[in-house]
């Protein structure tokens, strides 16, 4: 006898079992940001950001703008890996470059991991491997971490050094995108 569950009931039984649903219906890209991330970042001041399913930012606010010249200007691509293992302008901004980008990795992993039947996804990582080295020999050793928040250092081009509190969250409604909001640290010094 089979069960008979809501897509909801097979989900949840799937989740709580750590598994990954052979049936699930691929999740559907959509360029669009979810409305409560742009209502959030538009109201905040301090630099915030929303990234899709590939880690493009769909949107950001002034703050992250002026932080992140060199990616969230016009004119630039807007893909946070990208810019990480491509850009100069992300080598000078990083104090600790090869540190955080091979993190960053690692946690797109997590993502990579509950998309990977995703053909954009793949698409993207083959043309990542062909855009930098360092991004093959990291994506090779398989290394997985959670999106964790925490201290992020920056030496901005015409601010000096920044420290902040990075938090990131993602929306009920669109699990595949995130908000990232990098808060000034009180109590640390770069």
């Amino acid at each position: 006898m089979a069960l008979s569950l809501t897509p909801a009931e097979r989900s949840y039984l799937f989740e709580l079992a750590g598994r990954r649903d052979p049936d699930a219906p691929p999740s559907q890209p959509m360029s669009e940001s979810p409305p409560s991330v742009r209502a959030v970042i538009d109201a905040l001041e301090i630099p915030a950001y929303g990234l899709d399913r590939l880690w493009n930012a769909s949107c950001w606010n002034k703050a992250a703008e002026n932080l992140f010249a060199g990616w969230l200007e016009n004119g630039q691509q807007k893909n946070l890996l990208r810019y990480a293992f491509t850009a100069p302008s992300a080598r000078a901004l990083l104090p600790d470059w090869e540190h955080r980008v091979l993190r960053l990795l690692a946690e797109f992993r997590a993502d990579y991991g509950r998309l990977l039947n995703d053909a954009a996804m793949v698409a993207f990582v083959d043309q990542m491997k062909r855009e930098s080295d360092l991004f093959v020999r990291a994506w090779a050793s398989q290394s997985v971490i959670v999106r964790e928040g925490g201290t992020r250092t920056f030496l901005h081009p015409t601010d000096g050094p920044l420290v902040f509190d990075q938090h990131t969250y993602i929306p009920a409604e669109r699990p595949d995108y995130k908000l990232v909001m990098l808060f000034p640290s009180t109590d640390r010094q770069p």
